[in-house]
């Protein structure tokens, strides 16, 4: 009986020393719960000041501190999965990148999101620009930009891709690329509807055609659509501002076509309205230079 008991008293206390060492390393495995989700914690929130600070820095134009607080936030990843909001800091990380006018970071950048994320329109496109903008090969860009196909319509960067790409391949001089260019910017006519910014581009392209006459009715048409925003009463300040930045060019082309064809007063006093409204300092050079060339030529015809 004793040994008996005595057995069952250290079978009894094993166990009780099995159940206490189960309940340790529970208790134990509870503890680094706690650690590491407070830790993690710690990092996410530390992640989201550095994002919003790279956001803020984006909005003030501020492309380097920007950069630096989005590579910070980056930082804490290491080489982890992706995640929406890495990703959602990958792509701030590629604006602040593309404007502080480092191309070829950004278009890195824009290569891992398509390895994360897939080949997206919104990806696509901004690398096509960063790929122009970093002097690459245009027929690489051109690619990108097709690659989008329909879905690019509607994504982000879509327009600055084509406007890019579209003046990239029209000063190229290859003819072959310029008719490219040329179908571009038509069948965004088309299928988008026509912009001022189309005009623009359009207008140039028949006017380096020989064409003038053709390009001073897309630049006029242009110039109906900009003060269309103007008399817009629910026209955002971004709208106007980008209205008023289109007439402006609009205006010149106008008074270049004019200049061509031998209309010497009504280029000049185009030239002088721009001066009048854009630049009553006289400090742009060049305005000041077709001023002045135009004056003599007006004074010559006169004399």
């Amino acid at each position: 009986m004793n040994c008996m008991n005595q057995e069952n008293r250290s079978r009894g206390g094993k166990n009780a020393g099995r159940r206490y060492a189960c309940r340790f390393r529970g208790i134990f495995a509870l503890l680094v719960l706690v650690l590491l989700l407070s830790g993690c914690g710690k990092r996410m929130e530390q992640i989201q000041k550095d994002r919003d600070a790279g956001i803020e820095a984006l909005a003030a134009g501020d492309w380097e501190a920007a950069e630096q607080s989005f590579r910070h936030a980056m930082s804490y990843y290491g080489t982890s999965r992706p995640d929406g909001v890495r990703l959602d800091i990958l792509r701030y990380l590629g604006e602040a990148q593309m404007r502080s006018g480092k191309y070829e970071e950004a278009l890195g950048t824009y290569q891992s999101l398509m390895d994360a994320d897939g080949r997206k329109a919104e990806y696509l496109n901004l690398a096509c620009v960063c790929k122009v903008l970093a002097g690459g090969d245009l027929s690489e860009a051109l690619a990108l930009y097709q690659e989008a196909g329909e879905d690019q319509k509607a994504s982000a960067g879509h327009r600055e891709a084509l406007f890019t790409l579209g003046e990239a391949m029209t000063a190229s001089g290859d003819p072959a690329l310029r008719e490219q260019a040329f179908q571009m910017y038509r069948e965004a006519a088309e299928t988008e509807g026509v912009t001022a910014g189309l005009c623009a581009r359009i207008g140039r392209l028949y006017f380096e055609a020989g064409d003038t006459a053709q390009a001073q009715v897309c630049f006029e048409e242009g110039m109906a659509m900009t003060d269309q925003v103007f008399a817009d009463p629910e026209a955002g300040e971004a709208a106007v501002a980008a209205a008023e930045k289109e007439q402006k060019e609009l205006r010149w082309n106008i008074a270049v076509c004019q200049e061509h064809d031998g209309k010497y007063a009504e280029a000049l006093k185009a030239f002088r309205e721009i001066q009048s409204e854009y630049d009553p300092e006289k400090t742009d050079e060049a305005l000041q230079h077709e001023i002045l060339f135009l004056e003599g030529l007006v004074a010559e015809a006169a004399g």
